[in-house]
């Protein structure tokens, strides 16, 4: 089939799916949900809150689903389930599996939640041993697990006691049968004190038995939700890590068939957005070019009067986005909308008049139609003293005519609007009263691969990315329009031109030069030191340090003593998740200041908005290594303590040395920092060290990443092919597709300098689809030209049992090809079943390995003996082929212990009835070594190395062919 007919083909289904999909109306999803404050409840104000009404609500929006929430007791979740009161039960806590006589288990984790060791006595714990007990429906497979992690968790010191009946357990639990029980934050009891976390759990979401369709609809819409943003699990307030943007091949169709995206933005709000004629200008503005150079989209923009405006344009389909609305999934499913991840953090500061003192009951100026400050004023200040107002306009102009009090705002305004001569007597103390995240939206009926798109692209953005945008507006872009603020940015002209024309106009300036002082502070404060700490922002850092550097530190610099520090605090949402976090926050700003104290040699430092990162320009002193410097800092911000509380801290760090000469570019030098931290924390490592290995490494990458999509259209990426043999007959078996990059600007370069990058960034899921088809066209020659086929493996990354849709993709291509059953295997290892950061099993592989067998594919597990559950996996999984790892033969080559291990492994492949093959041979004593441990077949250098496919015809004529056979 011609590559453009299969384009069209696609072209065409993908805008049914989309018309299809925008026409259909949403579902109602009914969750049973058990109050709990931290993962899902209802608040006063009637609104849902927690982690897994957020993430259930990101993940449906991609499946068409809108949830409906039934709060249940415990007790009764189970026949609500059966009798069809609820679809899904939300708060499962558990590593059981899957199915059960109750309920079957969603396989994707919505939430993760600490297990608590919590006792009932007031007073001095009980001497001994403790004498723990927990109910095994719940907690007994996170026990098993974790009782074999003793380097995790101290389970081995106590003793456990098991109870399968939920009233037996409470009851001895109360009467001190045990000392302790296990629980967590869906505890039915939350009376019963913590004394500490034990290990964190995974939370899932369960269906009733046998619903098959609609479990997968949920996993899918999960699969979704983590493919367009892996973190969103873990998301806390606007901290979106910026990442590469990875569209799928119908997402690039879908934006090729729009080419242009409506956004409507609400009013005049400078610098968020202002109209000057036809011309859109402000933050908006710059993030939407963002949108438009990535996505290659034009985005038109226009003028509503309010959000209720634009959400009525959205509902209408009028437009497209709205561009910014309050992050609250409660308003939006009200205003029938869908919103994309939050992007923008807002804070609000209090205006009020100038040297006057608020009155014990002000009256607050309060915006009609803006929904969180309305919210916002209403749950802090009686009806009675606010006066309602049309805009913020009339609020700025009732406190500055005193007919009001005091108004919140947003920062990024505040300052421009007491900047202007209107407004000049009011003044903010830059106390951050409120803060509200902002988020896109799309209608609610809209395709969901729209909302997808947008939220990859804001993750490609990312909050460095935006804020970048936002300080420009906040700090730098200031605009001179009148001759009071010209004298209030310039004082010192402003103050020898009025000296020269009278000196009344002098003390004017001098008056100016005092309002300007105390303004300057409140929007210094406001734009650069953390609320929560104290600590500057990274900001703050960005801007000041290279000139402190140039004044301060010129000398040191040239000696190269000067090093950049990237720290990130390990496991950060566990502590905020465990501890009050305004006892956390305090005990962070604490420990911070005690270092600084201990540690003379740290310079200046700055901190994120969630203070779970940092950035430390610090000073090597004498002999002192960066990695001694990085010890001593751990080491003594090992432990947060205060009052009947201890927290212990471990870290991760990546370091970069400051040049000792030439321009300094300090957003990059802290990039590189970032990179090093990331890089060791890949590799198992608390501390990385950016060095000239790894710059080159970043630099080839980006080039790659750039490069990397146009290799894949113009067919850059070449199948080489190394055969596989028996290695009695030396005959050809097989063979194992592999890949070469010839790049016309990078050269020729090999699958290692570019396959873990397309692992890390998603490109490795077209990649492979890529390669998969070409080794089925290049089978599907053989067949037409009466060629015996032997079989061709392709790898497969773990990544795609992510993937939505990856089975009916594969089916769809097996289909189109017709190959024989077995004409092509797909190499798989472990990892590709295995998720090791939440330690449970994956993408329901069983299922998934089974679908792939019965479409006609082979499957092999590669890499055998290389991870610690091989064998489990194989027990459980229905494979055809074992490859054994190079490893396991170079350990066994001159080991008889090894050689017995080798023996016992083939051995045990054979007897589930698999073919057993070694790869890596390179010499003859190893085939001869293999031959007597029973092992027949081999690939490697010593038969063939990988060669062109044009090349791989002559040599499967030259070798002969050889049926897979037994040993």
């Amino acid at each position: 089939m011609p590559r453009w007919f299969r384009v069209l083909t696609i072209g065409l289904l993908t805008l049914l799916a989309q018309a299809s999909l925008c026409c259909a109306e949403l579902q109602t999803l009914r969750v049973g949900y058990f109050n709990s404050p931290i993962y899902l409840t209802k608040d006063k104000a009637g609104d849902y809150t927690g982690a897994i009404y957020e993430n259930l609500e990101t993940a449906m929006a991609y499946v068409g689903y809108r949830p409906e929430y039934v709060p249940l007791a415990p007790e009764e979740a189970n026949a609500a389930l059966q009798a069809g009161l609820v679809d899904v039960l939300a708060g499962i806590v558990s590593r059981a599996p899957r199915n059960s006589e109750a309920f079957d288990m969603v396989d994707r984790v919505i939430a993760s939640t600490p297990v608590y060791l919590a006792h009932p006595y007031n007073s001095a714990p009980p001497t001994g041993r403790l004498r723990v007990g927990y109910y095994v429906p719940v907690y007994g497979a996170l026990v098993d697990f974790y009782r074999s992690k003793p380097e995790e968790t101290d389970l081995a010191s106590f003793e456990m006691i098991p109870y399968d009946d939920m009233e037996q357990f409470y009851l001895d639990f109360r009467r001190g049968a045990v000392d302790a029980c296990l629980t967590s934050d869906f505890r039915p009891d939350d009376t019963i004190p913590i004394e500490r976390t034990l290990f964190p759990a995974n939370i899932y979401l369960a269906v009733r038995p046998g619903d098959d369709e609609l479990r997968e609809t949920i996993e899918a819409g999960i699969e979704k939700a983590l493919a367009v943003d892996p973190a969103f699990r873990e998301r806390n307030a606007v901290d979106v890590v910026s990442s590469i943007l990875v569209l799928s091949r119908e997402e690039r169709e879908f934006l090729r068939s729009r080419r242009v995206i409506r956004v409507a933005s609400s009013g005049h709000q400078p610098p968020l957005t202002y109209f000057e004629g036809d011309d859109v200008k402000g933050i908006i503005r710059d993030i939407y070019d963002r949108f438009e150079k990535d996505l290659d989209v034009r985005v038109e923009i226009v003028q509503a009067k309010n959000n209720a405006e634009v959400m009525e344009l959205l509902a209408a389909g009028k437009i497209d986005l709205a561009a910014h609305i309050n992050a609250n999934h409660n308003r939006a499913n009200a205003m029938n909308a869908r919103l994309t991840m939050p992007y923008l953090e807002f804070s609000y500061l209090p205006v009020m008049r100038r040297y006057e003192a608020l009155p014990e009951h002000p009256r607050v100026a309060c915006p009609r139609k803006h929904f969180f400050i309305q919210n916002y004023v209403r749950r802090h200040y009686p009806e009675e003293s606010i006066l309602w107002c049309d805009n913020f306009s009339e609020c700025y102009d009732a406190v500055n005519e005193g007919r009001a009090d005091v108004l919140f705002a947003k920062s990024i305004s505040v300052f421009q609007e007491l900047d202007s001569e209107k407004y000049y007597n009011l003044q903010t103390t830059g106390q951050i009263a409120a803060r509200t995240r902002m988020a896109m939206a799309v209608g609610a009926n809209a395709d969901p691969m729209l909302l997808a798109i947008v939220n990859k692209e804001i993750a490609h953005i990312g909050t460095r990315g935006v804020n970048e945008i936002v300080r420009r507006y906040m700090v730098d872009a200031y605009t001179v329009k009148s001759w009071k603020a010209y004298i209030y940015e310039n004082p010192l002209p402003a103050v020898g031109a009025a000296l020269a024309v009278a000196f009344a106009v002098a003390g004017a300036a001098i008056y100016t030069l005092r309002v300007r002082k105390e303004s300057t502070k409140e929007l210094f404060k406001a734009a650069y030191v953390n609320p929560f700490t104290g600590i500057h922002t990274m900001r703050w850092f960005e801007r000041f340090v290279p000139g402190l550097i140039e004044k301060r530190h010129k000398k040191e610099r040239a000696e190269g003593r000067l090093c950049l520090m990237s720290l990130q605090t390990h496991r950060f949402d566990l502590l905020k998740a465990t501890y009050d976090q305004r006892v956390l926050f305090a005990g962070i700003a604490k420990l911070i200041k005690d270092v600084r104290k201990k540690n003379g040699w740290l310079l200046y430092d700055s901190i994120s908005s969630e203070l779970s990162q940092m950035y430390i320009l610090f000073r090597r002193e004498g002999s002192m290594s960066p990695y001694e410097a990085v010890d001593k800092m751990m080491e003594d911000a090992a432990e947060i303590k205060g009052e009947n509380i201890s927290i212990h801290m471990s870290y991760r760090v990546g370091l970069c040395d400051i040049p000792p000469d030439g321009p300094l570019d300090l957003p990059q030098l802290m990039t590189n920092a970032a990179v090093a931290r990331s890089e060791a924390d890949a590799h198992g490592e608390a501390v990385g060290l950016y060095d000239e290995k790894l710059q080159k490494r970043r630099v080839l990458e980006k080039k790659i990443e750039d490069l990397m999509y146009k290799a894949l259209d113009e067919e850059e990426f070449q199948v080489w092919l190394q055969p596989k043999y028996d290695i009695r007959t030396h005959r050809v078996i097989g063979a194992e597709a592999l890949v070469r990059w010839q790049s016309p600007e990078l050269g020729f370069l090999m699958p290692y300098q570019f396959i873990d990058l397309f692992e890390k960034n998603g490109f490795i899921i077209p990649f492979d689809y890529y390669m998969l088809e070409h080794v089925c066209r290049l089978q599907k020659g053989y067949e037409k030209a009466g060629r015996r086929i032997v079989p061709i493996a392709v790898n497969q990354s773990g990544v795609h049992m992510r993937e939505e849709g990856y089975v009916k993709r594969m089916g769809e291509i097996q289909s189109l090809y017709t190959l024989p059953h077995g004409a092509v295997e797909l190499e798989l290892t472990e990892t590709a079943f295995i998720d090791y950061d939440m330690k449970t099993e994956g993408a329901d592989a069983p299922s998934i390995v089974a679908a792939l067998r019965e479409m006609g594919y082979a499957i092999a597990m590669d890499d055998f003996c290389t991870g610690y559950s091989s064998i489990s996996m194989l027990q459980r999984l229905p494979m055809d082929i074992m490859k054994i790892d190079r490893a396991m033969l170079l350990a066994s080559e001159d080991s008889p212990r090894g050689q017995k291990i080798l023996r016992n492994v083939v051995n045990f492949g054979k007897s589930i009835d698999m073919l057993v093959l070694c790869e890596g041979i390179e010499t003859e004593r190893q085939e001869a070594m293999l031959l007597e441990n029973g092992c027949n077949f081999g690939q490697g250098f010593l038969f063939s190395r990988p060669m062109p496919n044009e090349k791989y015809a002559d040599f499967l004529d030259e070798h002969g062919t050889a049926l897979h056979e037994s040993a």
